[in-house]
């Protein structure tokens, strides 16, 4: 996973480098898309569940992703966002045969505001809210579902405008889900797309 987290940090800073930064139009509305990797604190249930498989190693897939996210500018205010996303962290693990996962995810209402000139330059903070679950799967164990709960997500990074119409966000997160009784908690630095 760090040679992951490496490889996709270099070649979004050299591509940064390569085309420099530029001006991007402002937008009526925005599409985000995210993905990195996580590191997530389980209820003692569902860590059992995982070392039943292995420990955790190198050979961890641990990832966090926003998809599907929509934000309009608030008129009075065009650098800050209001919309909607789904922020996602799963974690698997395999050895021997054995495999187990944990997806956890959150839809929510979200907000996002930029401190620089425009939506999707400078540094900026982040803030969701809504509704979350997280399923448990393994060979080893039974899997189940957590049912609904509630969650939220505070954040922040950095927005580079790229050319027309395109920004990227260099993100990290700390969301916190409540479902079925548990708390699950993920830290998650992330490299996004903003257009």
């Amino acid at each position: 996973m760090k040679r992951l987290w490496l490889a996709t940090t270099t070649t979004v800073l050299l591509a940064l480098l390569l085309v420099g930064t530029a001006e991007a139009a402002q937008e009526s509305w925005y599409v985000y898309l995210g993905v990195g990797g996580s590191y997530s604190s389980y209820p003692p249930e569902v860590e059992k569940t995982l070392d039943l498989v292995a420990e955790a190693s190198k050979e961890n897939v641990q990832i966090s992703l926003d998809l599907f996210g929509f934000y309009w500018p608030l008129p009075e205010r065009p650098r800050s966002l209001l919309g909607i996303v789904i922020n996602g962290a799963s974690e698997s693990r395999e050895k021997d045969g054995k495999s187990a996962r944990v997806d956890s995810y959150l839809i929510g209402f979200s907000s996002m505001h930029f401190f620089g000139r425009e939506p999707g330059a400078g540094f900026f903070i982040r803030a969701d809210l809504g509704f979350t679950e997280y399923q448990v799967s393994s060979s080893e164990a039974v899997s189940y579902d957590s049912g609904a709960g509630y969650g939220g997500l505070v954040g922040g990074g950095y927005g580079i405008p790229v050319g027309e119409g395109a920004r990227i966000l260099l993100n990290v997160n700390y969301a916190l889900r409540h479902a079925g009784g548990d708390n699950i908690s993920t830290v998650g630095m992330s490299v996004g797309c903003l257009f």
